[in-house]
């Protein structure tokens, strides 16, 4: 902290450097008045568009969209040597996931 004494004779300047704990603090008001006195209502509201895709999103989640018939076939091929893997489909596959990219 600094004091400007200019101007002050030694008496008065002696006289306004008092200790640190006996200053009042400039910075720390107290926020207990002001925080519960200024305190604004809140609220959300959520549009429709955001309700409609929580929906949606519930509703997924449920059917997940897998086969699991199928997925216990291609488990069952998998496993017992059966499943043989189309390498022309393979490759056109990949080829337009590549061609998308870029």
């Amino acid at each position: 902290m600094v004091i400007d004494i200019t101007g002050l004779s030694s008496n008065q300047a002696t006289q306004s450097r008092g200790k640190v704990s006996e200053q009042p603090a400039t910075g720390n008001k107290t926020t207990e008045n002001t925080a519960t006195a200024s305190k604004p209502a809140s609220s959300v509201n959520i549009s429709d568009t955001a309700q409609a895709i929580q929906k949606t999103i519930d509703n997924s989640s449920a059917d997940d969209g897998i086969n699991s018939d199928r997925v216990a076939e291609l488990k069952a091929a998998i496993e017992d040597g059966s499943y043989q893997v189309d390498a022309l489909s393979t490759a056109k596959g990949i080829f337009q996931i590549e061609s998308q990219l870029g």
